[in-house]
């Protein structure tokens, strides 16, 4: 065999390692693509299974705990002075547990106030509502259980303070506003809970009409007395 038949047996040689060697790496690009496609679909998965079982199990959660309702709140005697000269106002809430277990310490706080055109005045009650939602589970005593379906009404006495009755005389685009909210626990007495409320106080007038609390006009009888939802304010639960 010459030297030159032996170069180009070398050559040839040469040529198909490389060849083989480009298939091989070229193989070994396309596996690891379809590995890293199936890793990256498994994950999707995954991802799509764990995010349904997250959203069963807060199913589940929201069905093993209680919901209070506060429809149908109303004035439960005139709107009078008490023995200090300011307006006060009784109002009944009939608390229902719209849940499925037990609402353990619910006890209603609220306030009464007179709300100006752009109401910053609800900026105090959310501060007092989540001071109640800190307040120790641990020395919790005021309040009732509501068991599932069952409804207790609820009284709380409002007592309007002599410098929100100025503003109300005084300043225009003002008035009469009641809210607050009911905290309460889990049945097993752990998780605050709140359902809040919001209603502007107000007056029926003739034919109808519906006017604004005027305090010359205290006393006021408990049949002409409105609470109205303002869609302005919004009142949330959780």
């Amino acid at each position: 065999m010459t030297d030159k038949h032996k170069h180009d047996r070398f050559d040839k040689l040469t040529l198909g390692v490389a060849i083989a060697g480009v298939v091989v790496i070229t193989w070994q690009s396309t596996e690891t693509h379809r590995a890293v496609d199936e890793a990256k679909h498994a994950t999707d998965v995954a991802a799509g299974q764990l995010k349904v079982m997250q959203g069963q199990l807060d199913e589940m959660r929201y069905e093993q705990r209680p919901w209070i309702s506060l429809s149908g709140a109303r004035p439960a005697i005139a709107l009078v002075r008490n023995v200090f000269g300011r307006l006060v106002l009784r109002v009944e809430f009939p608390m229902k547990n719209v849940g499925h277990t037990p609402a353990r310490y619910a006890l209603i706080d609220g306030n009464i106030f007179v709300r100006g055109p752009t109401a910053p005045e609800m900026q105090n009650i959310r501060n007092m509502c989540a001071q109640d939602r800190r307040r120790p589970i641990g020395i919790r005593t005021q309040g009732i259980t509501l068991f599932p379906d069952e409804t207790y009404i609820q009284p709380y006495n409002f007592v309007l303070d002599k410098r929100e009755e100025w503003r109300l005389v005084h300043e225009k685009g003002t008035t009469v506003m009641i809210a607050g909210c009911v905290d309460y626990l889990l049945a097993d007495g752990t998780g605050h809970h709140q359902t809040a409320y919001v209603f502007e106080l107000d007056r029926s007038g003739p034919d109808g009409t519906i006017v604004l609390i005027d305090p010359k006009s205290v006393p006021i009888p408990q049949n002409q007395l409105l609470l109205e939802i303002n869609p302005a304010l919004t009142a949330n639960a959780d």
